[in-house]
């Protein structure tokens, strides 16, 4: 995440969820109307069919892996979509 960077989310599906695992430089995750800072290594699991956001509040890029397990299609959905 560049130095001075704000980056707001779109909610995603419902059932979806979110793990932010912060790596190294300083930032916040938005969630819940509120910024939550993270230390390195510190992860922050949340539903993520919700606003949100990220904000580098130092000096050097911050540095952290998102990963997004999106909600289960279900069979009736995927079945029709290949039709």
């Amino acid at each position: 995440l560049p130095v001075g960077c704000e980056y707001h989310s779109v909610p995603h599906e419902e059932g979806s969820i979110e793990q932010v695992i912060q790596l190294s430089g300083q930032m916040a995750v938005w969630l819940e109307g509120r910024w939550h800072s993270l230390a390195d290594g510190e992860v922050l699991r949340f539903r993520a069919n919700q606003a949100h956001g990220y904000r580098n509040l130092g000096e050097q890029p911050a540095c952290f892996h998102d990963l997004i397990h999106y909600a289960p299609i279900p069979a009736s959905a995927r079945e029709s979509s290949l039709e």
